[in-house]
C-alpha cells in the first residue's frame, strides 16, 4: 500500500516522503489572499506621521529617515532571525526590481549584494514562516539609512505592508 508521510513544513514548503522517493513541492503560497502583513489602518501610508512608532529610542537613534512612505518590489534573498542579548529581531533582504534599484546605496551593494534590508517588528514575527527565498514581494514602510557604523545601508524599517506578488 502506497502512502505519503509529511516529514516537515517550513517556509511554506512541505517535504513529503512517498515510499521510494522524495518530493519537494512548489511553494504553498496563498492564491486568494496575498497580504502577509498590513496595518490596522489600511489607508495608504497611514504611518506617515509616526514612522517609528513602537521602536525604542536607542534603535531610532541610528535611523535616518529618507522617505516615510517607502515602497519596493523585489525577490527575497535571505530570511534572518537575530538574537542579541535579550532582544530578538527579524529581517530579510529583498533584491529590488529594476524600477526600485535606486533605493539601495553603496553599503547595500558592498554588504548585502545589492539587496535592501527589511526589518520586521517583534510583534509581527509570526509572518517570518510565510516568507521564503525567491518569493516576489511588495514591501512598504519607512525607508531609512541605518547609520550604525557597522551598517550604513538603506532599509525598510519597520515593514508596515508586505504582499506577495
Amino acid at each position: 500500500m502506497a502512502g505519503t508521510l509529511v516529514l516537515g513544513v517550513g517556509a511554506g514548503v512541505a517535504l513529503t516522503r512517498t515510499p521510494g522517493s522524495f518530493t519537494y513541492p512548489q511553494s504553498t503560497a496563498p492564491t486568494n489572499n496575498p497580504v502577509i502583513l498590513q496595518p490596522t489602518n489600511t489607508a495608504p501610508c497611514s504611518w506617515h506621521d509616526t514612522p517609528f512608532e513602537g521602536i525604542d529610542a536607542a534603535e531610532r537613534a541610528h535611523l535616518s529617515l529618507v522617505d516615510a512612505c517607502g515602497k519596493v518590489t523585489g525577490v527575497v534573498q535571505e530570511v534572518v532571525k537575530v538574537v542579541e542579548d535579550e532582544k530578538t529581531t527579524y529581517h530579510f533582504t529583498i533584491l529590488p526590481d529594476a524600477q526600485y534599484a535606486s533605493m539601495v546605496n553603496a553599503q547595500n551593494t558592498a554588504k548585502a549584494g545589492g539587496a535592501l534590508i527589511v526589518e520586521i517588528e517583534a510583534a509581527d514575527a509570526g509572518i517570518m514562516p510565510r516568507l521564503h527565498l525567491g518569493q516576489h514581494l511588495s514591501v512598504e514602510g519607512p525607508l531609512v539609512t541605518d547609520t550604525d557604523p557597522d551598517h550604513g545601508w538603506n532599509e525598510i524599517h519597520p515593514a508596515k505592508v508586505i504582499r506577495e506578488l
